[in-house]
């Protein structure tokens, strides 16, 4: 055999030897990435389900300090526990020791939410009462949104096509009438527009039966909107309220200079509550939202809503 003969057997010997090099890197890269894809799937698994119980914790947490808050006072305000904020804290101190599986809290878990007294704001259930078997607007709380609506910068327009539709949803006959709503977020099938509705959602609300306005929880623009007062009368009245809150509706009505023909419309004691948390556990945010009424001895849960998961930044 020449030479030139016996280079080329080298050279096929030698390229079919990286080829051979070359499929089992590429067999070998992919196990690793199956193998690191499934390992993937599995953490970011755990970490839902880890997240799904931390939050469900909490919200039994919070459901009990709104019961106990019951026991100790019916007047709510907001100096009291419930309505302090819990900020963004860390979960590791306290939960790594009640660990029973040998997977450690890490110490990025971080927890934040935050219970919001929803008749602190306006109801737009308020607006239609039934009289007999026929619904009817009811003026003063129709006249509250629209000063609502106008304080708002917001269109009448719109407002005027969700009470009419509204007090459709309510008349048994009424041949098309629209469904009445379960949430707030209902709302824009009555006509509400996600703009409006996000200027509204401070100031409103949606609760599934008439609720007096809580005048020690309320906001400026929901008191100033619900008495017809003036700005300057109703910083005055926020002023008053800081310094103690008000133990009775009279006590508000006397301070607030209004007839006590309203007292009906108001109150110091509050049953509907949202409660919302949001949890960062490893690279997974979850965010959970509930509403619940406190009746009696019980804290029931009517909604609660999980919005999403996903890759925190």
């Amino acid at each position: 055999m020449n030479v030139a003969g016996m280079h080329r057997k080298r050279g096929v010997a030698l390229l079919m030897a990286l080829m051979v090099m070359a499929v089992i890197a590429s067999i070998a890269s992919a196990a690793f990435w199956w193998q690191w894809r499934s390992w993937a799937v599995e953490r970011t698994q755990r970490a839902q389900t880890q997240s799904t119980w931390l939050l469900d914790g909490a919200l039994d947490w919070a459901r009990l300090i709104l019961l106990e808050d019951s026991r100790a006072n019916q007047v709510d305000h907001l100096a009291e526990p419930w309505a302090i904020e819990l900020q963004p804290t860390r979960l590791s101190t306290f939960l790594s020791a009640a660990q029973e599986s040998g997977d450690a809290i890490d110490e990025e878990t971080v927890l934040a939410g935050r219970i919001e007294d929803l008749q602190g704001k306006l109801n737009w259930r308020n607006t239609v009462e039934i009289i007999g078997d026929r619904p009817r607007f009811s003026q003063p709380d129709v006249e509250a949104f629209e000063r609502l609506y106008a304080l708002l910068g917001l269109p009448q327009q719109e407002l005027q096509q969700v009470l009419l539709n509204l007090q459709r949803a309510e008349d048994p006959y009424e041949a098309q009438r629209p469904l009445l709503p379960r949430t707030e977020e209902d709302l824009r099938w009555l006509g509400l527009s996600d703009a409006s509705a996000a200027k509204l959602r401070a100031h409103a609300t949606w609760i599934p039966r008439r609720t007096t306005l809580n005048v020690n929880t309320a906001g400026e623009l929901a008191l100033q909107a619900a008495s017809g007062l003036a700005a300057a009368e109703v910083s005055r009245l926020l002023k008053a309220r800081s310094e103690r809150h008000f133990d009775r509706v009279e006590q508000f009505l006397s301070t607030a200079q209004l007839l006590g023909a309203q007292a009906s419309r108001f109150g110091v004691s509050s049953q509907f509550f949202r409660i919302t948390g949001l949890l960062r556990h490893w690279d997974i945010q979850t965010q959970i939202e509930a509403v619940v009424q406190r009746e009696g001895q019980q804290v029931l849960l009517l909604q609660v809503r999980r919005l999403g998961q996903c890759c925190g930044g």
